[in-house]
């Protein structure tokens, strides 16, 4: 999981994350086959099952949720979220993050690339420019 790597379903079945596998054309067959079976099964202890199995999950994101939303908030603005949905987007096969981390290990803040948004533009008053532009972002006017 924290590779973010694919894995076959061979691996899946021999890792124990899938209970069985199927090609695609006998996908159907093998789902019924074990809804036959989970259908002979006591109603209450798949229920109680379930709730077991998912126990550790929900604890775990009951746990966290506030701390995602969090970070989420305060970091969807920054390189990171930014480059990783462009690329998302994008559709694009190779990481973004080698370069991200080369630019951080430049001293580059994460936050604000191109400076904290200080700068002003006199000719048609926008605020909160990055202080590092060199032109406005509204009018395109030389900045001071």
């Amino acid at each position: 999981v924290m590779l973010s790597q694919s894995i076959s379903a061979e691996e899946a079945l021999k890792l124990g994350v899938v209970n069985a596998v199927a090609p695609l054309g006998k996908l159907d067959d093998k789902v019924r086959e074990m809804v036959d079976r989970m259908l002979t099964l006591s109603p209450a202890s798949l229920h109680y099952y379930k709730l077991h199995l998912n126990f550790w999950r929900d604890l775990v994101w009951d746990l966290t949720w506030e701390q995602a939303k969090e970070w989420f908030s305060l970091h969807i603005g920054s390189v990171e979220p930014a480059a990783g949905l462009w690329a998302f987007k994008e559709k694009k096969k190779e990481s973004v993050y080698p370069g991200i981390r080369k630019m951080l290990a430049e001293g580059v803040d994460g936050q604000f690339p191109y400076g904290p948004y200080m700068a002003f533009c006199e000719r048609c008053g926008a605020k909160y420019l990055p202080s590092e532009s060199v032109y406005c972002l509204k009018c395109g006017a030389k900045l001071k």
